[in-house]
């Protein structure tokens, strides 16, 4: 349930389109990144089952660097230099709410077949 509900998070955010590998320009293909599902079940206090949560990343290490422009330091190093405290929360389908400008280069990402079968 938790994988079908990233899945149509994706699919609300009208987050890319469906590209065969023969329709990628050969000069591209050497950059097309893998997709990995990340599947994590969280447990109550009293270490009980609670819920699953499924995101699903692309792996950035193999991402050249031509194809992202900001540079920015670690969040923990940036608090640790300004003295501040770090809070986090989860807000659900953050990064698929970026929108892409003009001179954004297209990326290609490779789905695994256990997730294009859902």
């Amino acid at each position: 349930m938790a994988t079908l509900s990233e899945i149509q998070n994706m699919l609300q955010y009208h987050v890319g389109h469906h590209i065969r590998c023969v329709n990628i320009p050969k000069y591209k293909l050497r950059n097309i990144l893998q997709s990995i599902m990340l599947v994590r079940h969280e447990t109550l206090l009293d270490g009980s089952y609670d819920k699953t949560k499924v995101r699903m990343v692309r792996n950035g290490a193999t991402q050249a660097a031509r194809m992202y422009d900001m540079v920015s330091q670690s969040t923990v190093a940036l608090a640790s230099y300004l003295k501040t405290k770090v809070t986090t929360c989860d807000i659900k389908g953050a990064f698929l709410r970026a929108s892409l400008g003009p001179k954004d280069e297209v990326t290609y990402i490779r789905l695994n077949k256990e997730i294009t079968a859902l």
